[in-house]
């Protein structure tokens, strides 16, 4: 009996919510991140999280703010550290860094 009435709710589950794939957000890449781009997004996200308390056009200027920050220490960090890869290629001795 219970195995039945089991087997029923499960099929219902299925029929109603559908079948997961398992699949999560897709993972962001964040090998390559220095102190500076810790700090950075650190303080964006602290600022975000003080907008709906707020709600004052000053917090959010600063989000703005601390948001366009983060973007440009994230691209040179990611430039800077892309461009190091780069040259490290270059050397036959350091053929180990294909595979990063």
């Amino acid at each position: 009996m219970w195995l039945e009435m089991s087997s029923c709710i499960r099929r219902v589950r299925s029929n109603v919510l559908g079948i997961s794939k398992g699949l999560g957000p897709p993972k962001k890449e964040t090998w390559w991140w220095n102190e500076d781009v810790q700090r950075a997004i650190k303080t964006k996200r602290e600022m975000y999280r003080k907008i709906p308390k707020c709600q004052n056009e000053d917090v959010y200027n600063q989000y703005r703010e601390a948001r366009k920050q983060a973007k440009k220490v994230v691209s040179q960090a990611k430039t800077n550290f892309m461009e190091d890869l780069y040259t490290r290629l270059c050397n036959r001795d350091d053929e180990i860094y294909i595979y990063i």
